[in-house]
């Protein structure tokens, strides 16, 4: 199931731009020469129409006010990788790719970047952020510039969460630039992000549990005594929303470990997160946070944070990430607990996030997303989460784990509401091979999982509260702070960072260097011998 660029061509008359400045504002006089064709990107949005249907958005109207048209918005216009089949192959391969190479072989050209930009500016946009990498162009305009620049048609869409304005047709662009574009993100801010924790498992409070604490946790999965903290070693956390202090403080402290609001690091990222962020990335921003900080004590916590009410800002993050490298040399773990459901995203824009994933595993950067907490199922349909189906990424699922008196493991079972599948958009990569792996040519999901049962659940803090946390946003940092863990050993004994652990997961398939799931299920797949669509 490899991705394709379809490209439909609507021929209009000859135009002539002439714009100035080339850069983010610099003057400079250029023209750029086009024919009147246009090139409709129809995979850059998803459908919205009038029908009402429960929890779907639904088209209101089209007339908007002159406050609704001049309003601003922030759009991501995403340049296609060269050669990107081949940089996803070797990725998958577990090569690591120096930066002079991607630069030579596979970023955007620069020429190709230029003439993007130049005629996003033409058509009176604001740009906001370029990288050397040329991966994306971020840019900002009112609606009615939008509406313009892209030929696209915005109208007033209703959600569970208000109306907002949002695009309701398929954005343009001149054809003799479309053949640089993967695709243009943000045209519809309707389709926000979320934790991907169902509603009710990120804060469960359990009378009869206090929660599982770290010890416990190192100790079911083999990683005491190892004289090992994750010191010299960097995690970076995926967030639209900075924890607060206290709780971190409170939570290291009722764990008894050593990590320290020190080693904290606030990234903010397109201005940082909104005034006020909505609770579950609070909550999301302070689980993470915590657990991979208590897992792997030792380690740095870089917390990237956006606004979730800007979708382009979400993919700042990961250039950020990206453009922090060189001076972040033990930045190797991203932990990403935020997503969505792969049905629900429009196409282009998983093309789009797949070239950031791919670019990162290049690095030597191991992504990490949780598969979701809604078991096989999403929204009543057979679905898996995304980024966790990415090609470049570790999908993190969770287990329902029960502790003896003496805190030995008595049971652990696949997690009812572990996310898990069978991608409709990602094809098989060569790694998935193995026990247990169903014959077939898509990706399958998650890979690898931890404890994440919220009725059994591990404590958490949050506005100064001890609670009781469950989820896969749980399994996600634990998993986070043992690849810190084994970084810092990797590094001792001279050796690379793991990077894109898939490559090297999936020989260990079967052997005893994984724990196998035998017993659960998520609603459509069972755990079994080897690899299972629960527990990986």
């Amino acid at each position: 199931m490899p991705f394709s660029f379809p490209i439909k061509l609507v021929i209009r008359g000859l135009i002539f731009i002439v714009a100035v400045g080339l850069g983010l504002g610099s003057p400079a006089k250029a023209s750029l020469a086009l024919s009147g064709s246009r090139s409709t990107f129809g995979e850059s949005i998803v459908a919205v129409t009038s029908v009402a249907a429960a929890g779907r958005p639904r088209l209101t109207r089209l007339a908007l006010s002159p406050d609704e048209t001049s309003a601003t918005l922030k759009v991501e216009v995403a340049l296609k990788m060269r050669s990107f089949p081949e940089l996803q192959a070797r990725v998958a391969a577990g090569e690591l790719i120096p930066a002079a190479e991607m630069e030579a072989k596979y970023f955007p050209t620069q020429a190709d970047h230029d003439r993007v930009l130049l005629w996003l500016q033409s058509q009176g946009l604001t740009i906001t952020r370029t990288d050397p990498n040329r991966l994306a162009i971020f840019a900002t305009g009112s609606i009615e510039t939008l509406s313009n620049a892209f030929e696209v048609t915005f109208g007033r869409v209703s959600t569970a969460a208000g109306e907002v304005t949002s695009a309701v047709t398929a954005p343009t662009l001149p054809t003799e630039l479309s053949s640089a574009v993967v695709g243009i993100h943000g045209l519809q801010p309707h389709l926000k992000s979320r934790v991907l924790t169902a509603p009710g498992t990120l804060l469960q409070a359990n009378a009869a549990s206090s929660g599982f604490l770290p010890s416990q946790i190192l100790s079911t999965y083999n990683a005491t005594n190892l004289n090992l903290t994750g010191a010299g070693q960097t995690i970076a956390i995926y967030a639209l929303a900075f924890p607060k202090a206290s709780d971190l403080t409170a939570f290291w402290n009722l764990a008894s470990v050593s990590q320290t609001i020190n080693n904290v690091q606030q990234v903010s990222v397109a201005g940082g997160p909104a005034s006020s962020p909505s609770s579950g990335f609070l909550q999301e921003a302070a689980l993470d946070t915590e657990w991979a900080g208590a897992i792997a004590p030792g380690a740095t916590l870089r917390i990237y944070a956006a606004n979730e009410n800007d979708l382009a800002d979400n993919d700042e993050i990961l250039q950020q990430v990206y453009a922090d490298l060189p001076t972040q040399p033990n930045l190797h773990v991203l932990n990403i607990c935020i997503g969505g459901n792969e049905l629900e995203i429009d196409k282009d824009y998983l093309i789009i996030e797949a070239q950031y994933m791919a670019n990162l595993a290049s690095a030597g950067v191991t992504v990490l997303s949780a598969s979701g907490d809604s078991g096989a199922y999403a929204n009543g349909v057979l679905q898996t989460t995304y980024p966790t189906s990415d090609l470049s990424v570790t999908g993190v699922g969770g287990t329902t784990l029960t502790l003896s008196p003496t805190g030995a493991v008595a049971s652990e079972t696949g997690w009812s509401l572990s996310g898990g599948g069978i991608s409709q958009v990602f094809s098989r990569p060569p790694w998935q091979t193995g026990t247990g792996v169903p014959s077939g040519s898509s990706r399958l999901v998650p890979d690898v999982a931890a404890v994440a049962d919220p009725n059994t659940g591990a404590a958490y803090v949050y506005n100064g509260k001890q609670s009781v946390v469950g989820g896969t946003s749980l399994a996600t940092p634990i998993w986070a702070g043992f690849c810190a863990l084994i970084n810092q050993s990797r590094h001792t004994a001279g050796q690379a960072a793991l990077g894109f652990l898939n490559p090297k997961l999936y020989p260990l398939n079967g052997t005893a260097a994984l724990r196998g799931i035998t017993s659960g299920n998520n609603g459509a797949y069972s755990a079994g011998a080897g690899y299972n669509l629960v527990t990986g």
